[in-house]
């Protein structure tokens, strides 16, 4: 998965700017428009109104693609929330160096305001170099669908053996296929904290994808935030039992064209990738390294949270030409229960 998406040649993510919207292969909250990226300024705006921290203040996006929703945040910011925008620094984490191209050519116009980090750790080193007092940010952490996109451990249940052997994917005679391969040592931990009991009513051949480097993103992100929100909108289900049983083969897929298939392997680097975000395990994780949890729900309920806090003066876009963009984004048969929202914050 890594090697399909992301390879600095060859992967998915790296060869064109175009994979989203009509002409692409799926649909994303930003490719429907700028509302999405509007609404959620708005939101920032709201959340960092009160902010006892009123100077160095930071929004930090991490997958951001070609900029598009950075461009759009900073676009209601500066028009609505003048003096807020005039406060942040926007802190975008991208390690690819192609990307981060596509990123400065759409935000040229706000490149003095804008810092490229490679990692969390480069933004920490950055923060040092250029005199800041620590090494975390006062501020608003987000992404959009980036959770979905780590690379996965995809895990498979032996009834007859008892036991959890993971699956890898080699070559033979000149197409990909799965194998069978041992646990990696994070996942044989993760799989020991599951109640043995449960294993009883598994049913053979049970898949599930655990992505451990998502989760060791979003500890990175909550450990690189002093005070603020940590927020991520994602493909996903919470399921306190860590296995999710309406997916019994799991929910590692491929799209392309709009179209959904479970040949995942087929066409390396042409198709998108993604497995379905276990969002429990990310709501555990933040909660270990400090954070509150303030919402999780579907993206249809955030919405209309924000939209009934409009007001005509304040979000004049809402009023005229974008209605059919939000029905898209909160319509319950399009993104507006698919995908879902997680919110929380420190301090």
């Amino acid at each position: 998965m890594n090697l399909c998406l992301y390879h600095h040649q060859l992967g998915y993510y790296e060869k064109k700017t175009d994979v989203t919207g009509k002409k692409g292969d799926y649909y994303t909250n930003v490719s429907v428009g700028s509302l999405f990226g509007y609404l959620l300024a708005f939101r920032f705006a709201e959340y960092l109104k009160n902010f006892k921290q009123q100077e160095n203040i930071y929004l930090v996006e991490s997958g951001a693609h070609n900029g598009q929703l950075a461009c759009d945040v900073l676009d209601w910011l500066s028009k609505y929330s003048p003096a807020l925008f005039d406060k942040i620094r926007y802190l975008i984490i991208e390690p690819s160096l192609k990307r981060r191209e596509w990123q400065q050519n759409k935000l040229s116009i706000y490149k003095p305001k804008i810092i490229w980090c490679s990692s969390f750790v480069d933004a920490a080193n950055y923060l040092h170099k250029n005199g800041s007092k620590c090494d975390v940010v006062d501020g608003i952490i987000f992404s959009n669908e980036l959770l979905d996109a780590f690379p996965i451990h995809r895990l498979c249940w032996d009834k007859k053996e008892q036991l959890w052997y993971e699956t890898g994917v080699t070559c033979k005679n000149n197409e990909l296929e799965f194998i069978k391969i041992g646990l990696s040592e994070s996942c044989d931990e993760f799989l020991k904290k599951i109640d043995s009991s449960i294993m009883e009513i598994i049913p053979d051949g049970f898949v599930f994808e655990l992505s451990t480097m998502a989760v060791e993103w979003w500890k990175d992100a909550a450990n690189f935030l002093r005070c603020g929100k940590l927020i991520a909108f994602d493909y996903g289900f919470e399921s306190s039992g860590f296995l999710n049983p309406l997916f019994p083969s799991g929910t590692l897929r491929a799209y392309q064209k709009h179209h959904s298939t479970n040949n995942v392997l087929k066409s390396p680097g042409e198709q998108d990738l993604t497995a379905d975000v276990n969002f429990s395990i990310i709501i555990k994780a933040g909660e270990n390294c400090g954070l509150t949890t303030e919402y999780f729900g579907s993206q249809e309920l955030f919405f209309y949270e924000i939209v009934e806090k409009l007001s005509k003066s304040e979000f004049p876009e809402w009023f005229t030409n974008n209605i059919p963009q939000f029905k898209t984004l909160t319509h319950p048969e399009h993104l507006g229960r698919q995908i879902k929202v997680l919110v929380q914050s420190k301090n």
